[in-house]
């Protein structure tokens, strides 16, 4: 099939009729390197072909009907840096699935059917940096999910149907940089879900059920940089609950319920740069309130009940 091809580097095959793959069809092509096979049915391929695509450092497989990951079936494929399992339907995957992976660097299995994520489903996977677990059926994360995991960095959750998290969840990750756990259904933290946390500088909980913040509502990131609070259902925020976010540029309040504003609500923001006030129920504002904040150079009212002088005059100020 691939006859001639021999220094082919790069392959993709998508919406093809294909009923089946043999299993050398890939042997031909010594030098592939990157693959990608969407809309394809054929739920065999990757425990047939495996053995054929050593070389290869970058998979995508999407869109297909494959439902379940089976131990070993990427153990040939040592080479493998990139995963991209998207829009399947993979409902489980077995503990050992991905040894062999020792240097992969990204897994995505984002938009499947999974509903659990355990310890032993990433066995093998020290080097992971990234993984997207985001649009899956997840309810609840395990104390020890991700402790087989020590160099991850991107951590997507968005999503999903989680609820709540155990203190020490990312006790064993202490290199994320960034978490998205938007679009679950989050009314609160514990106060120690972040402690070992000193290099996460994005936190993205857009699309929660958070209502009332005080101090410890959103546990404290040290060195945290971007705070999504948009859509949830906020309507009060206490003083001190941002205290401790010394490092905090840009705050998103966007799209919440929020009827007043007053400086002692955003105390404790020294650096702050940018705060999204967007589309909540703001109907009085005292333009001086932003006035200790030497570093804000942009505060987002749109979509308020606020009259217009007092818009003009707040973006004269800033």
């Amino acid at each position: 099939m691939f006859d001639g091809l021999s220094a082919l580097t790069y392959l993709s095959i998508s919406k093809d009729p294909i009923v089946s793959i043999d299993r050398d069809a890939f042997k031909a092509l010594p030098s592939l390197r990157r693959l990608c096979l969407e809309d394809i049915d054929v739920e065999d391929f990757l425990p047939k072909c495996s053995s054929s695509l050593k070389n290869v450092y970058s998979l995508t497989f999407r869109n297909s009907t494959l439902k379940q990951l089976k131990k070993g079936m990427f153990a040939e494929m040592k080479q493998l840096r990139l995963l991209h399992l998207e829009e399947n339907h993979i409902r489980f995957i077995e503990p050992g699935a991905f040894d062999g992976l020792d240097d992969l660097e990204g897994l995505s299995l984002h938009q499947n059917n999974l509903s659990k994520i355990v310890r032993d489903t990433f066995t093998g996977l020290q080097k992971l940096e990234w993984l997207i677990l985001s649009e899956n059926r997840i309810t609840s994360i395990g104390p020890t999910t991700f402790e087989l995991l020590p160099n991850l960095r991107y951590l997507y959750l968005g999503s999903n149907k989680l609820t709540k998290f155990k203190g020490n969840t990312f006790i064993k990750t202490p290199n994320l940089l960034f978490i998205d756990l938007s679009n679950n259904n989050i009314k609160s933290l514990p106060y120690d879900i972040f402690k070992s946390l000193t290099y996460l500088y994005h936190l993205n909980l857009n699309s929660n059920n958070f209502k009332k913040l005080k101090k410890g509502s959103i546990p404290a990131v040290y060195k945290l940089n971007d705070l999504n609070l948009n859509q949830n259902n906020i309507n009060e925020i206490e003083p001190g609950t941002f205290e401790d976010f010394e490092y905090l540029v840009d705050l998103d309040l966007s799209n919440n319920t929020l009827k007043h504003v007053n400086a002692e609500m955003f105390q404790g923001l020294t650096r702050i740069y940018s705060i999204n006030l967007e589309y909540n129920e703001i109907s009085d504002l005292n333009p001086d309130v932003f006035d200790n904040f030497p570093t804000l150079k942009r505060v987002s009212l749109e979509g308020n009940r606020l009259d217009s002088k007092i818009m003009e005059v707040m973006q004269e100020k800033l």
